[in-house]
């Protein structure tokens, strides 16, 4: 949040880099498997799946859409594809079968994997203040989270708004508290209705 207030010229830069750092990871991944793969891995039918969006957006789209397709591709041509489809990581399971788990590729994948989380997480620590500063100033949101910083230009109450938000969303509850196993009846909770 605090290069986000610092302004968008430092927080885009920075997303800039982890972004590039990211995309290489990528390319890296995609070159170490490459040589184990093969169409063979694919069975028939194997594949499963079909506004106004600005220029950026849509730039984005379309710049991804390589890097994703590379990766499905790359990823289930290198073993068996089935055993990717219901994992968490199916990058280093893929890398793994590979070059083996104590190859030095797999190690710097997984480290390299951090800088797309980063990437990720920073991308919408970027946008969701705009939002919230433009349903502000649109009159949809309360009139006080639309100021902008005079000295740095940047939506700095939206952005501690919205941190304060997710902060609050990811910290723990009572399981007896309003959110908590009373009134959502969830598995492996010890309330029991009468």
């Amino acid at each position: 949040m605090a290069l986000n207030i610092a302004g968008m010229t430092i927080a885009a830069g920075f997303e800039l880099v982890v972004t590039l750092i990211a995309i290489f990871e990528l390319l890296v991944f995609m070159g170490v498997v490459a040589p184990a793969f093969s169409v063979a891995h694919f069975v028939k039918c194997g594949w499963s799946g079909a506004g106004n969006f600005s220029v950026a957006t849509l730039a984005g789209i379309v710049a991804a859409i390589p890097f994703a397709l590379g990766v499905m591709v790359f990823a289930g041509g290198s073993g068996d594809w089935t055993k990717f489809a219901n994992i968490n990581d199916p990058l280093p399971q893929a890398m793994k079968i590979v070059v083996g788990s104590s190859s030095g590729w797999l190690h710097m994948l997984v480290w390299l994997g951090l800088f797309g989380l980063v990437a990720s997480f920073h991308g919408i620590i970027i946008g969701y203040p705009r939002q919230i500063f433009a349903l502000s100033r649109a009159g949809y949101l309360p009139e006080m989270l639309g100021p902008i910083h005079p000295r740095l230009g940047t939506p700095h109450v939206a952005i501690l708004a919205g941190g304060v938000v997710g902060i609050a969303a990811i910290c723990p509850r009572s399981p007896s508290g309003p959110t908590g196993c009373r009134e959502s009846r969830r598995p492996g909770c010890r309330y029991r209705p009468a």
